[in-house]
C-alpha cells in the first residue's frame, strides 16, 4: 500500500467512499467536486517529500477528469469560491490534484471529477510555483511550504469534502460527505489512518492483493466505519441543491 494517511490517503479515500454512497441514493451522477485543506504541523521529512514532488512535477496546467480522461481546465474552472457549510464555511480554492486523486478520477468514468485545494491567498499560490520552477535549497523549500500551512488558518485544522451532484427520480439531488479534524490532531488522524490500514492488511479482510493506493486496496465503506469508531469526525447528507 503506497498511500495511507491524511493526505495522500483520506483525500482520495473519501471521494471513493462518496461515490459508493451516492450510487445507493442517486439514479444518475453528473459530477463530483472534491475540496481539501490543511493547516497542520507537518514534519520536516514530509515537507521535504512534498517539495521534491512539486519540483519533479513542475508547472502543469490545471485539469480535471472528464469521464475518466484527463482534461485541461478553463481559467474559469481553475479557481472557484465554494461554501462548504459548517464548520469550514465559504472559502476560495485552486484546482490541484495528486497522483492518487488523479487515479480516482481516471477510474470514475461515469462523470466529471474536479479536485480543489484551499487557497488562503496569493502568497500560498506563489510558493509552490517557485518551488516547481527553481531548484531551491532544501531548507528554503521546507520553510516556504511550512509557511503555506501556517497561513491556511481555518475554523478546523484540516478537512476533506466530496460533493456529488446527480438525479433521483428525475429531480436534481446531491450527496455531501465531509471529514474534519480539530484541536491540532494532525498527527493523530494521519497515524490513525496508517494504523487502521495496517490492521486491515494484517487481518486480510476486504483487502485487494498487489500494490495499490489506499482507495484501491480497501473496502471504503468498511474502512470509513472503522475510522468513525476510532473518533474521526465525519458527516454526510442527501440534499436537493439550489438551481
Amino acid at each position: 500500500m503506497i498511500s495511507a494517511g491524511w493526505t495522500p490517503g483520506l483525500t482520495e479515500l473519501l471521494p471513493v467512499y462518496a461515490d459508493r454512497l451516492a450510487r445507493t441514493r442517486l439514479d444518475t451522477i453528473e459530477s463530483m467536486m472534491v475540496y481539501f485543506g490543511d493547516s497542520g504541523e507537518w514534519s520536516d521529512s514530509a515537507l521535504r517529500d512534498a517539495a521534491w514532488f512539486i519540483h519533479q512535477a513542475g508547472l502543469t496546467g490545471a485539469g480535471y477528469s472528464r469521464k475518466g480522461e484527463w482534461t485541461r481546465a478553463k481559467t474559469s474552472e481553475a479557481f472557484r469560491k465554494a461554501n462548504l457549510g459548517d464548520p469550514v464555511g465559504s472559502r476560495r480554492f485552486a484546482m490541484f490534484s495528486m497522483p492518487e486523486t488523479r487515479e480516482v478520477g481516471r477510474r470514475l468514468k461515469d462523470y466529471d471529477v474536479f479536485t480543489y485545494s484551499y487557497l488562503s491567498g496569493l502568497r500560498n499560490a506563489l510558493a509552490p510555483m517557485l518551488i516547481a520552477l527553481v531548484p531551491l535549497p532544501e531548507r528554503l523549500s521546507v520553510r516556504l511550504l511550512r509557511n503555506v500551512f501556517r497561513r491556511n488558518r481555518l475554523p478546523v485544522d484540516g478537512f476533506v469534502v466530496a460533493q456529488i451532484i446527480g438525479r433521483s427520480q428525475g429531480r436534481p439531488h446531491g450527496v455531501n460527505v465531509q471529514i474534519v479534524y480539530r484541536d491540532r490532531r494532525d498527527y493523530w488522524i494521519n497515524g490513525l489512518v496508517q494504523a487502521t490500514a495496517a490492521r486491515t492488511v494484517a487481518g486480510s479482510k476486504g483487502v485487494q492483493p498487489g500494490v495499490h493506493f489506499l482507495a484501491d486496496a480497501v473496502d471504503p465503506i468498511a474502512f470509513m466505519a472503522e475510522l468513525r469508531k476510532a473518533g474521526v469526525e465525519q458527516v454526510e447528507n442527501f440534499y436537493e441543491p439550489r438551481e
